[in-house]
């Protein structure tokens, strides 16, 4: 009888485990997918999305932009965008006259947590913060890259247009 009950409640106390204990834990119910929005609009602001190549549309303040997105500035323009994930925080300010895109929000370059943008022309200054380990932060240019692997980093890229 004793062995029976100790049976009885070792089943019970497996059956109330939560079913995650032994399925496959994939891990992508943990992983935050970053999210990217404008913030902020002066001036003329405009993004193209990769779905329509052709046509771009007037920025707007809280309009999501994501992979393969194309924000320029008009002159006396700016913009401000921000890139949430799971922690981490960054900032973009986009000067007037800037060409900038999001390359990948949530890459794995190297098996690294990554995140990539793109500047073809004109100015920005990149706040990050909070970046979890073995997370990089890159922003392309068209002669060099910077890069970042620090929780937080600030920094100002410029290209010039050269005709």
């Amino acid at each position: 009888m004793i062995r029976r009950s100790a049976v009885t409640i070792a089943l019970a106390v497996i059956l109330a485990l939560p079913g995650r204990l032994f399925a496959w834990d994939t891990g992508t119910d943990t992983v935050k997918k970053k999210k990217a929005r404008i913030t902020a609009v002066k001036g003329s602001v405009e993004v193209k999305s990769p779905a329509n190549k052709s046509e771009w549309v007037p920025g707007a303040v809280n309009a999501a932009v994501k992979d393969g997105y194309i924000i320029r500035t008009g002159e006396d323009s700016a913009a401000t965008l921000n890139i949430n994930g799971a922690a981490e925080n960054i900032t973009v300010e986009l000067d007037a006259r800037t060409k900038f895109s999001i390359v990948e929000l949530d890459g794995t370059a190297g098996g690294k947590n990554s995140i990539l943008l793109s500047l073809a022309e004109g100015k920005i200054t990149a706040r990050a913060k909070n970046m979890l380990p073995g997370s990089v932060f890159e922003i392309k240019t068209p002669t060099s890259i910077v890069s970042s692997q620090g929780p937080n980093s600030s920094f100002n890229v410029q290209v010039d247009r050269i005709d």
